[in-house]
């Protein structure tokens, strides 16, 4: 604008406030008038529109200068007679430069409602400015608000219209959930066919016909589905454990919560898998609650038949084996219907459905382990305990000759005396005095183990042969280490011939003695050998008897 022209604007200005006022239009001096005519003569808009609401013509004629064009806007209903909404108080023209044609104006938005006054005015230097005044009336559009929680999937969404209009009624609203489903009632409830986001719309509008829409999204949380598995058969006091078979369709669980219905005072866990024993048979029902991290719940139950313990096994007293002795199989007898299960432990391990072989190969106890399970319910009973003890084997004995001309066993208790190989009943003793010539042996037996038998041991009733009133011969001692002596009184002799064979008959010693003669066998192998004592002339036998060389 060309500032010669700013004396006009300020007086047209001036003369427009008081034709808004409600005083008759101003008189724009003895200047030509423009010819203007307006194909509008009011407007209807909404408020809060951010985009220009009309544009309407005004047919000037008769122009032959540039016009400049103003506009100013009033609200006509106002506490204050002087307000203006500053917000919207501009006019738009497509063009300023108009010569001898139709000027085209656009209005721009209201932001408050009410009845205004907009007064258009178009001047030149050439002549009078003219003026155009449209009554633009602003119906409120509706401020558009809902409530729209996120839900589980499965569940009812209830959304709730918390829409509200400054004046004017609202008169219809409609929602769309974003599943290509719509309604149109106030607080509608709706359900979504998979879980997921979903951008909710809702319009509403007023019966001026202003329209305000409003978005949000809205999410349904997957939901699991609970289930329960159970992974071995419900037996009396044995546990059974319960597995979390859940379907969870994308969700993630936080929380799990049994409930195993054997007891008044509900018996709860909650672990995933848990595992419960139950005292007594019958039928229970499992509950299993599932939670996730989004508060989405289900819920499930199975009914159980818990079976009865089977019967314990009857077992046979301890058993005692001898160390390095063969042995068999254990055995029990099973109950009709029922089958065994061995096992190394009294609680846990590994089961076995054949009987073990105690080893023999180390002394002491072993404890072995054996249930019943019955073959219809697969339950088992409790396990019954079989000692095994492996005893060691006693030394070999040996034989000696006490004071009294005893025989004497290195074995306290547990003897078993033999006279060559027929066995002497006596009372397990210790020293025991042969009633008779022979050669001896002792076995020891201890927790029903046996030794090996002695070495053999030739034993004399008497030591002294008294051949007559004047004879005798004693050898001594027998058995022999390594040397022996030949005491000997014969009536028509005193030098002897002394002969030793051993067992097979081999002589293997001689030698011409006289009584007290010692003769060393400290060569000779350990076993039984026959002493003979010849008369020196006349080769006649006068003595015999066993000798025993000992180590």
């Amino acid at each position: 604008m060309k500032l010669k022209n700013l004396p006009v604007i300020l007086i047209l200005l001036l003369l427009m406030h008081k034709s808004i006022a409600g005083i008759n239009p101003p008189d724009f001096g003895s200047k030509a008038t423009i010819n203007l005519k307006s194909s509008l003569s009011s407007l209807h808009t909404c408020s809060g529109s951010s985009s220009p609401v009309k544009d309407f013509l005004i047919n000037a004629t008769d122009i032959s200068s540039i016009v400049s064009i103003h506009a100013t806007k009033r609200l006509e209903i106002s506490v204050n007679p002087n307000a203006f909404d500053s917000n919207n108080i501009n006019l738009y023209p497509v063009g300023n430069s108009v010569q001898n044609s139709s000027i085209y104006v656009r209005l721009g938005a209201n932001n408050a409602a009410g009845i205004y006054k907009d007064t258009i005015f178009i001047t030149s230097s050439e002549f009078d400015a003219s003026f155009i005044i449209l009554t633009d009336t602003v119906f409120a559009t509706p401020i558009t608000r809902f409530i729209s929680p996120s839900v589980c999937f499965g569940t009812y969404i209830h959304f709730q219209d918390s829409s509200s209009i400054t004046a004017g009624i609202i008169s219809n609203r409609t929602w769309y959930f974003g599943d290509s489903t719509s309604s149109t009632q106030i607080n509608p409830s709706h359900s979504y066919a998979a879980a997921g986001n979903y951008r909710v719309k809702l319009s509403v509008s007023s019966l001026s016909g202003c329209l305000k829409d409003s978005t949000a999204i809205v999410s349904v949380f997957p939901s699991p589905r609970a289930k329960i598995a159970v992974s071995n058969s419900g037996c009396a006091n044995a546990a059974v454990l319960f597995i979390d078979s859940t379907s969870l369709n994308g969700s993630v669980l936080k929380t799990w919560k049994w409930d195993f219905g054997d007891s008044l005072v509900k018996n709860i866990s909650t672990d995933q898998n848990s595992t419960h024993t139950y005292k007594n048979h019958g039928s229970y029902t499992i509950s299993l609650a599932v939670s996730t991290d989004k508060a989405c719940n289900d819920s499930t139950s199975i009914g159980i038949l818990i079976n009865a313990t089977a019967i314990t096994p009857v077992v046979t007293a301890d058993i005692n084996l001898c160390e390095a002795a063969d042995a068999k199989a254990l055995t029990v007898n099973a109950l009709p219907g029922y089958s065994l299960i061995w096992y190394q432990q009294a609680i846990g391990g590994r089961g076995f459905a054949e009987a073990p072989i105690p080893s023999t190969a180390v002394t002491g106890e072993t404890f072995y382990y054996v249930c019943q399970q019955n073959n219809s319910s697969g339950c088992m009973s409790e396990r019954s305990k079989i000692k095994v003890t492996v005893n060691a084997v006693p030394e070999k004995p040996t034989i000696s000759r006490d004071a009294n001309n005893n025989l004497l066993s290195s074995v306290i208790t547990g003897n078993q005396w033999f006279n060559n190989i027929s066995t002497i009943k006596l009372d397990s003793v210790q020293i025991f005095k042969p009633a008779v010539d022979g050669i001896y042996y002792v076995q020891a037996t201890q927790n029903n183990c046996k030794s090996q038998r002695s070495d053999p041991y030739q034993y004399m009733v008497n030591a002294t042969n008294n051949r007559s009133f004047n004879e005798m011969v004693n050898v001594f001692p027998n058995p022999v280490i390594n040397d022996f002596k030949i005491e000997y009184k014969f009536a028509n002799n005193s030098t002897v011939i002394a002969e030793l064979f051993n067992i097979n008959h081999v002589m293997v010693k001689e030698k011409v003695i006289s009584s007290g003669y010692s003769m060393n066998l400290s060569d000779n192998l350990s076993g039984n050998y026959i002493l003979r004592l010849v008369d020196c002339k006349t080769r006649q036998l006068l003595y015999t008897c066993h000798i025993l060389k000992v180590k």
